[in-house]
């Protein structure tokens, strides 16, 4: 798994780094609540777990907020996800790796995480499958249908306040306030 941002680059934002699903799954999760990791469920069980807090909430905030744009999915893929969950906002990334080898997706709610993996366990090349035209609109539905069991079992979102943002001017240059 990763570890430390220092040797990967620019590759570890751009999702060029392999993890495991469920090391996926758990990074989604802590966005999802506000930069707050915990311990992942499998299933349904219990009640909200406190966790541990690993990212300051407004970072998570204004992550969640790229990964959940619908303006931004349209321009660039159309709106053929939302139509999958209509009325139903979900923070989304795909992922294709080298040689269309694999495909994978992961979606988060304010009640769910799905990662969606597809390829070949031998690593042989599937034709083009893509994150977002295969992985994305599987994780998409299963997202939607987990959400909506979970509300009606009564289980709540992720306790989460969104924290305060403050803007600022900063140099371009420097990246520090001018």
């Amino acid at each position: 798994g990763v570890r430390t941002g220092a040797a990967h680059g620019g590759a570890l934002v751009l999702g060029g780094v392999g993890v495991r699903a469920l090391e996926l799954a758990e990074a989604y999760v802590t966005l999802a609540r506000w930069g707050t990791r915990a311990p992942l469920q499998l299933q349904v069980e219990g009640g909200p777990v406190a966790g541990e807090r690993v990212m300051h909430p407004a970072h998570a905030l204004l992550a969640w907020d790229v990964l959940a744009d619908p303006s931004a999915r349209r321009e660039g893929f159309g709106d053929s996800l939302e139509s999958l969950a209509p009325g139903l906002a979900f923070a989304l990334k795909t992922g294709t790796s080298a040689h269309w080898r694999d495909a994978w997706c992961a979606v988060a709610t304010e009640r769910v995480t799905v990662v969606v993996w597809m390829g070949d366990p031998a690593g042989r090349a599937m034709a083009e499958v893509s994150g977002f035209r295969a992985a994305a609109p599987a994780a998409v539905r299963i997202a939607a249908m987990a959400h909506e069991r979970a509300a009606r079992l009564g289980r709540a979102g992720h306790h989460r306040r969104a924290p305060e943002l403050v803007t600022s001017e900063v140099c371009p240059w420097s990246g520090l306030r001018p």
